[in-house]
């Protein structure tokens, strides 16, 4: 990890569990579930083709303390950094030695011109 300031807050969230509707459907938007102080930091975006329409990604990674709700998380939720809503692409495993968990984040900007 990178310095160890952690300095700006990410929320993760978490698709609500509502009642069935009658047709199965019992997951509803994404809620917030947690708010914690992590390190951010951007890397160089890269572009992505996608049934044939070219399309930016922004890809990032946070550092988020190790706890009982930070080792919860996984690549079915979402983060908010930024008031920006990233993907969570991949969950690393806890860093004891650190005391940090990595997740990397995705987040696509459109079709590319």
């Amino acid at each position: 990890m990178p310095g160890s300031l952690m300095d700006k807050r990410v929320v993760i969230l978490r698709r609500a569990v509502i009642p069935d509707d009658g047709a199965g459907n019992t997951r509803g938007d994404f809620e917030p579930a947690g708010n914690i102080w992590c390190q951010f930091h951007t890397q160089p975006g890269r572009q992505i083709s996608e049934g044939g329409a070219a399309a930016d990604l922004v890809v990032a990674s946070v550092y988020v303390r190790i706890n009982t709700f930070t080792l919860s998380i996984t690549s079915a939720d979402r983060a908010r950094v930024l008031s920006q809503d990233y993907a969570i692409v991949s969950v690393r495993p806890p860093n004891r030695k650190a005391g940090t968990i990595a997740l990397r984040l995705g987040r696509e900007m459109g079709l590319a011109a």
